[in-house]
């Protein structure tokens, strides 16, 4: 399965704001999507329906496919901003940028750990300065 992930405008705002790696959260939310399995097909037949004075006919037909996949940190995610886009859908935009305060612990520990920028500022080899080169015996 290839599928395409893409944030809520609002959330991403929200995202970028915040300080984290878009792109790379992006990314791991895909991974996660395209990891899952195929777990059942079903194709059903629209009704059919006479056109141009009952000389011809139509009908459509569509395919319903269910996915299993292993719930992880950002199926997690996934399912939190999937819930707040129908919320945005159903109620309405927000009257004012989103903090990261309405990401529940869970998830903010885990963008925290994975997706920050200043921690990723952090993660490097270290200053090569303060490495120490060992003496050699002579």
């Amino acid at each position: 399965m290839k599928s395409t992930f893409t944030l809520n405008p609002f959330i991403q705002r929200m995202i970028i704001a915040a300080n984290y790696d878009e792109p790379k959260l992006i990314n791991a939310c895909q991974a996660s999507l395209n990891s899952a399995t195929l777990t059942a097909e079903e194709a059903k037949r629209g009704n059919v329906k006479l056109v141009s004075k009952e000389a011809e006919f139509r009908f459509s037909e569509s395919n319903r496919l269910d996915y299993l996949g292993k719930t992880d940190a950002p199926a997690k995610f996934i399912r939190w901003h999937d819930q707040e886009a129908a919320v945005f859908k159903r109620c309405g935009e927000p009257s004012e940028e989103l903090t990261i305060a309405i990401l529940p612990a869970s998830d903010k520990a885990w963008l925290d750990r994975r997706f920050s920028l200043e921690a990723a500022k952090g993660r490097g080899n270290g200053d090569v300065k303060s490495i120490k080169t060992p003496a050699v015996p002579a």
